[in-house]
């Protein structure tokens, strides 16, 4: 739509200015969400140590969307590791393994986030190669548009179960996700 582009450009200009809290605000009113804009704005966010809002963002995008990209997926995997929520990973991974084979690191990043469950994921999950660093497979949105692979998620899996659908994260006064402590120099939200 015409106002999704105009966020989106307001979103590019937020991110290049350092104003993250308008880029996050934008991405979550997008009525269509993009891949590449949310693990952009997810990312900007880990990098700044608030994995609660980047975790708030990539859920979003779910929820929006009705789907579960692999992107999404293993950027959530990535957040929900870093901030030890273990229920989060497991619901991440079991979407991330829905999709299709997973990559090396992919792999290597699910084995150190839910150790020995794991194991238990990986042999329930269908038999598949992992996959080397791939591309992910693309095609043609409606507006014509190139985008990642998607996968149909359940929303109650990208929810916490203790969060209702249609609940947001804690806010603050100012309406935005509350923050946490800042963590510089560091993202947990890799290119997987």
């Amino acid at each position: 739509s015409n106002l999704d582009d105009l966020r989106l450009g307001i979103i590019d200009s937020a991110v290049r200015a350092g104003e993250i809290e308008v880029a996050e605000r934008q991405v979550l009113l997008l009525a269509d969400p993009e891949i590449s804009r949310t693990k952009q704005v997810a990312a900007v966010l880990s990098e700044a140590g608030d994995d609660v809002r980047a975790k708030a963002v990539l859920e979003n995008h779910c929820a929006v969307s009705g789907e579960a990209p692999p992107d999404i997926c293993t950027a959530l995997l990535q957040v929900c590791a870093a901030l030890g929520d273990l229920r989060g990973a497991e619901a991440s991974a079991q979407l991330l393994l829905q999709s299709g084979p997973l990559s090396e690191a992919q792999l290597a990043l699910l084995r150190q986030t839910l150790g020995d469950r794991a194991e238990d994921l990986l042999s329930a999950a269908p038999r598949a190669q992992p996959q080397k660093a791939a591309a992910p497979a693309t095609s043609r949105g409606v507006n014509g548009t190139r985008s990642s692979r998607r996968v149909p998620a359940q929303r109650s899996q990208i929810l916490n179960k203790n969060q209702k659908p249609g609940a947001t994260s804690p806010t603050s006064k100012s309406g935005s996700p509350k923050a946490t402590p800042k963590r510089t120099g560091t993202s947990s939200i890799s290119s997987v």
